[in-house]
Parts: C-alpha cells; structure tokens; sequence
C-alpha cells in the first residue's frame, strides 16, 4: 500500500525502490495477483525514470504471470516503443489483440496499422491491419477526419492501393473475406475524393 501510494503521489525513484524490496523479501510470498500488480507498478516507475531495459524486465515478468492483462500488455509495448523496438512493440500488440475479445479488437487493428505505417514502415502489413478493422466493422470506411492520429498520407494511401490490389492477386485461387473486395474501392475512392487520411 505504501509503495502503490509514493507511485500515485509521482515519486518514482522511491517508488521503484520499494517495489523492488517489496518482491526481493516477500516475492516467492505473494499471490500471483498481487506480485503481477508489483511488477507492473515497478515496470511504470521504471519507466517514468527513463530506465527502459528495468522496464521490459519487470512490465514481460508480469506480462508471464498475467498474459491476459491490457493494462500490462499496454505498458509493455509503450516500454519497447521507447526504445524503439518496433517490432517487439508488435508483438505485444498481437499479444494484446488475441487477449481482447473479438467485437471489441477494432481499435487495436487500427492501432496496429498506423503502427505498420508510421514507425515499421510496412505498408502491406499496414493494409492487412486495416483490412482486418473493416471486416469487423464493415460499415466503416475512408472519410475526411482524422481518428487517433493522422499519419496515413495520401501518398501511403496509393501505395496501400497497390497492396491490397497485391493481396487480392496472390489470393486469387482462395477465397477472398468480404473486407478485402470492400477495401479496395474505398481506398482509391478515398484517393480519389482527395482524403488525406485512412481513419474510421
């Protein structure tokens, strides 16, 4: 209760101190509950110092103990992004994604795109997150505001056209979800209206 306190009232350095001798003297003690919520704030506090390497160890200690935790999951891959592991960031994200129920994984595939298309670089990747958003919200398409954060250019957009019309030639002998046909002629539409983001 002390050291969850000193994290809240945002003294870090002590923070982290007494959660590292709260799992040094009663780890092995502790409920798997309770020692994941140590990790995790002693991951945060790690963090908050700029310490990343603590961070990862303590944030994917407890991201073992608890695969099915967001808020552990979210941590984690904010603690590799500022490091600049993207593709560890990755990773967790798809851990994050398998750990979230399938209506509600939306946001996450958007999330994941806009990170495929704005630190991996990877416009097929990025296309297929897409695709993966639209087929659970069909409705949903190209339009003219941006959502999160407005990093899908015009000039990424044409060439995720050519990624998607891609997709659909390599999977020409199997059969094709109904979110690929629809994405296609959203995007070059969206291209064509002269949108300047791929949002939902």
């Amino acid at each position: 209760a002390v050291a969850t306190a000193t994290y809240n009232a945002g003294r870090f350095e002590q923070a982290k101190g007494l959660f590292s001798d709260l799992l040094l003297r009663f780890g092995r003690d502790l409920e798997r509950g309770e020692r994941t919520q140590a990790l995790f704030r002693l991951g945060l506090a790690s963090s908050k110092l700029g310490d990343g390497n603590a961070a990862v160890r303590s944030l994917a200690e407890a991201s073992d103990l608890d695969p099915n935790d967001s808020k552990v999951l979210d941590a984690l891959a904010d603690a590799y992004g500022q490091q600049g592991k993207w593709e560890e960031v990755v990773k967790i994200k798809r851990k994050r994604i398998d750990a979230t129920p399938d209506a509600d994984r939306y946001d996450q595939f958007v999330e994941l795109g806009e990170l495929f298309a704005s630190k991996v670089n990877d416009k097929t990747r990025a296309a297929k997150a897409f695709l993966s958003a639209l087929e659970i919200r069909p409705e949903h398409v190209f339009v003219e505001d941006g959502l999160v954060d407005p990093v899908i250019s015009i000039e990424w957009m044409a060439q995720a056209v050519g990624a998607l019309v891609g997709i659909f030639d390599r999977s020409r002998d199997q059969p094709i979800r109904p979110g690929y046909l629809m994405a296609i002629p959203a995007a070059s539409f969206a291209l064509s209206c002269g949108h300047n983001y791929l949002t939902a």
